[in-house]
C-alpha cells in the first residue's frame, strides 16, 4: 500500500475485552491500528501489505477533495477482528408462547405468536420439558400434540438454552364436572362384566382438547390423547376408557368392564374366581367346554360328557 501519511494506535481497552473473554491466541500487537491516508482503492477485508507487515482493511472513511477520492483505511493484523459474543441480556427470564409445529423424541419445533410465518425444516429444536426423569431412560414420557400452545423458557441471556416447559389450555374454564361422564352403568343382574348392550355411556369427543369439562375440577386427574384414550383419577375412583371400553375401579361398587366388543380371559395355568356370590347373565347363550365335555345354555340346557353324574 503506498501511503501518503500514516499514524499508529493501541486499542489497549479493546485487548483487556478479548483477553477476558477467553479469546485463544490473543497478544496486545492484535490490537495495533495503522491509520493510513492513502489514494488506492481498497475493500474492508482487503490483505494489504503496509510496513512490510501481512494487515487487513478494517475501516475505510473517504473524501472527495478537489476531484480527488482520499481514503482514510483503519489496517489491523487478522486477530484484530475479534470480538467478544454479544448475548441477549433482555431475554434472560423470559417465556415466550408459541404453537408446536412438529415433534421428534424428546425435542419440539415452534411457531412463536409474533412471527408471521415460520418454515417447520428451518425451525429450531427445542427440548421439551416432559416428566421422564432418570438417567437410565425409565419414567414417564408424555410430548405435546401438533398446534398445541407451549410456552418457551430462557433461563440465561443465551437463546440455545431455551426449553420448552409446559402446554398451555387456552380453552375457557367452565363448571360442571366429567364424573358423571365416567359413571358406568350397573350391569343387568350386577354382573361386574358387560358386553355390547350392557349400557351406553357418552363417547369421548374426538379431539379431547375441546373438552374444557376435564379440568372443572382439580381433584380429578386425567390423561387423554387426541385419539380418545384416557385414564381418569378421581377421589373415589379409576377410569380407563376408549372408544366403546371403560374399565372402572370404584370405591364404593367395586370393578365394572364394558365393551362393546369381545372380552377375553387367558391364562397359562389357571384363572380363579372367588366370591360368596357368583351371577353371570348373557341374553343369548351361556356355554362352558373343558376337553369332550361341555354345559349349553340357550333355548335350553344341554349338558354333555362321557360321564354325567346328577345328585
Amino acid at each position: 500500500m503506498e501511503a501518503i501519511n500514516y499514524r499508529v494506535k493501541k486499542a489497549i481497552g479493546n485487548f483487556l475485552v478479548s483477553s477476558k473473554n477467553h479469546l485463544d491466541g490473543i497478544t496486545d500487537s492484535d490490537y495495533m491500528y495503522y491509520e493510513v491516508e492513502s489514494f488506492q482503492p481498497f475493500k474492508i477485508g482487503n490483505e494489504v501489505t503496509f510496513q512490510s507487515k501481512k494487515l487487513y482493511v478494517y475501516k475505510i472513511y473517504s473524501t472527495l477533495k478537489d476531484g480527488l477520492f482520499k481514503h482514510i483505511y483503519t489496517l489491523t493484523p487478522q486477530n484484530g477482528f475479534s470480538v467478544h459474543t454479544t448475548y441477549n441480556q433482555a431475554i434472560i427470564g423470559a417465556s415466550i408462547q408459541g404453537k408446536v409445529i412438529d415433534v421428534a423424541g424428546d425435542k419440539i419445533r415452534i411457531h412463536v405468536d409474533f412471527d408471521e410465518g415460520q418454515e417447520k425444516d428451518t425451525a429450531y429444536w427445542f427440548p421439551y420439558s416432559t416428566i421422564y426423569a432418570s438417567e437410565d431412560n425409565t419414567g414417564w414420557y408424555f410430548m405435546p400434540e401438533l398446534s398445541d400452545n407451549v410456552r418457551i423458557y430462557f433461563p440465561g441471556n443465551r437463546e440455545d438454552e431455551g426449553i420448552a416447559i409446559s402446554s398451555v389450555s387456552k380453552a375457557p374454564p367452565q363448571s360442571g364436572s366429567m364424573l358423571a361422564a365416567t359413571n358406568p352403568p350397573s350391569p343387568s343382574g350386577g354382573g361386574s362384566a358387560g358386553a355390547s348392550g350392557g349400557g351406553s355411556r357418552p363417547a369421548p369427543p374426538e379431539d379431547s382438547r375441546q373438552d374444557p369439562a376435564r379440568m372443572a375440577d382439580p381433584d380429578v386427574k386425567t390423561l387423554r390423547t387426541k385419539h380418545g384414550k384416557q385414564i381418569l383419577l378421581a377421589p373415589d375412583r379409576i377410569v380407563i376408557s376408549g372408544g366403546g371400553l371403560m374399565i372402572s375401579l370404584m370405591d364404593d361398587n367395586g370393578i365394572s368392564i364394558i365393551s362393546d366388543k369381545n372380552i377375553t380371559l387367558q391364562a397359562t395355568d389357571k384363572v380363579a374366581i372367588n366370591a360368596k356370590q357368583i351371577m353371570i347373565n348373557a341374553t343369548e347363550k351361556i356355554e362352558m367346554t373343558c376337553k369332550d365335555s361341555s354345559i349349553k345354555m340357550e333355548d335350553k340346557m344341554e349338558i354333555k360328557g362321557t360321564e354325567v353324574r346328577a345328585n
